[in-house]
């Protein structure tokens, strides 16, 4: 198993998440986990490869995982040419993870019609792997994008491209993670059991196109609050972690196909049967039961929440590498 993190995003402390992630490289975490959205002040942040770069820039070792871009966002000729850059940049220490998106707002703020958002992801990862994977000119004559005897510059570091993780929760995504990509990614709101139900469409899925479940790697992302004391890691999730959650999660508002207005509002559900909370013995014991009926090949961990300091996050990345992580090895 591979451990990532998801540094602090949002803010203006930028520097201090340069230290989250040489931190988190010199405590043991094999990758650095970061994700995309935009207008949020304290838990997200745009552009995602100007924030790669200056993590690459002071690492030696660590992967680096989107986990994931919004890539119907985007122009798919640019984001290929920011993700070739990057694989160079990082010397291939780069999973490209995507998804298709979701929030309405961040579609209209971009002058993207969001019923369009399937056609241009599809067509948008037919052309990256067409053009990550190539060294000579390429032809492509889509929808919404057409190249003639273009030429993709620089050439990817690994060969033949980085790898792809396709983002999301209904059949779609994960038909699209067999047809499109090398892996399907979760986000952390399923509880154990609806991970297994998707698990076994993902295997279906594989199935009918040939391949082999046993072959694909499967990456799960999970909350996460560690502390020394029990009561200390309930206090802080109950503080942190599930006030996000109810914002996000306990209104009107939103629907989500695997966490429902009630069970956003039971912190002590939650922590038992999605989050990572506790001691350090107790997560290893949480981890292991998710991996015993839902294999795990890439952990990555949320640490922060609104409200969080950088210390705070970066306490909690040094206690889980020091930890946690040996117990895995």
């Amino acid at each position: 198993m591979k451990f990532g993190f998801f540094p602090k995003e949002g803010g203006p402390d930028f520097d201090g998440v340069l230290d989250e992630v040489r931190a988190g490289e010199d405590v043991g975490f094999d990758q650095c986990w970061i994700t995309e959205h935009h207008e949020s002040e304290e838990n997200y942040w745009a552009a995602p490869f100007t924030r790669l770069g200056a993590m690459a820039g002071v690492t030696d070792e660590i992967d680096f995982v989107t986990a994931i871009v919004v890539s119907p966002l985007h122009n798919a000729v640019e984001l290929a040419e920011n993700a070739l850059v990057f694989d160079q940049i990082s010397e291939g220490r780069f999973i490209f993870g995507t998804a298709v998106g979701y929030v309405a707002e961040e579609f209209e703020a971009y002058g993207i019609d969001m019923d369009e958002r399937a056609g241009r992801y599809i067509e948008g990862m037919k052309l990256l792997d067409n053009y990550l994977s190539s060294d000579e000119p390429i032809d492509f004559d889509g929808e919404f994008w057409s190249l003639e005897d273009w030429q993709p510059i620089p050439p990817s570091y690994q060969d033949p491209r980085p790898t792809f993780w396709v983002g999301g929760w209904g059949d779609m995504a994960l038909k699209r993670s067999v047809h499109l990509g090398e892996a399907w990614v979760p986000g952390g709101t399923a509880d154990l059991d609806g991970l297994v139900e998707r698990m076994e469409k993902l295997e279906d899925f594989a199935d009918e196109a040939g391949q082999d479940y046993a072959d694909i790697d499967q990456p799960l992302m999970r909350e996460a609050i560690i502390a020394e004391d029990h009561d200390e890691a309930m206090r802080m999730g109950r503080k942190y972690l599930h006030r996000a959650y109810t914002e996000e999660y306990g209104t009107e508002e939103w629907s989500h196909p695997f966490i429902t207005q009630e069970q956003a509002a039971d912190f002590e559900k939650l922590a038992d049967e999605r989050f990572l909370v506790g001691t350090p013995d107790e997560i290893i014991e949480q981890i292991q039961q998710f991996d015993d009926r839902f294999p795990i090949d890439h952990l990555g961990c949320r640490f922060h929440f609104p409200g969080m300091s950088h210390e705070m996050v970066q306490e909690q990345i040094e206690l889980f590498g020091n930890e946690v992580i040996p117990s895995f090895d």
